[in-house]
């Protein structure tokens, strides 16, 4: 379902996501996660490629900019003792946090057990334009810790 944004109002979903699934008897186990961000319609604005770190133990942050918004926004996610997104949040340029929700599902099977986790909010960001599937969006820099402004 589409939002209506006004004139340089751009409503931005990130989403952390995880899983990992353990095969039975060497039949094989895998883990995958990824840093997605949605635009105003929930087009894809940034899907993160496998090298970029997304969610540890040791909160993992990303600073990305647009030509759709102002300034560096800063995207973290922690995981929980199971591996999972535990906690993420997003720090705006003035440092103002928007703190996301985080849940998972452990399904047991008899092949093997999977989880899947994630870790999403929504930002308000401004510009003269919208954010659509076709702005640009780069990757500054990405560290681990606490957020470069906490003291």
């Amino acid at each position: 379902m589409a939002t209506t944004a006004i004139a340089g109002e751009n409503k931005i979903k990130f989403l952390f996501s995880s899983s990992a699934s353990l095969g039975i008897k060497g039949s094989g186990n895998g883990f995958s996660g990824g840093f997605t961000l949605f635009d105003n319609d929930d087009n894809i604005l940034f899907e993160s490629e496998d090298d970029l770190p997304t969610c540890t133990r040791d909160t993992n942050h990303i600073e990305i900019t647009s030509d759709c918004w102002e300034g560096i926004w800063d995207f973290s996610c922690g995981s929980s003792t199971s591996g999972m997104p535990g906690a993420c949040s997003a720090y705006a340029p003035d440092t103002t946090e928007t703190k996301g929700e985080a849940n998972d599902e452990f399904t047991p099977s008899p092949f093997g057990n999977g989880q899947k986790g994630e870790c999403s909010g929504t930002i308000t960001t401004y510009s003269d334009g919208e954010c659509t599937k076709d702005s640009l969006v780069t990757i500054l820099r990405t560290y681990q810790g606490m957020y470069t402004h906490d003291e």
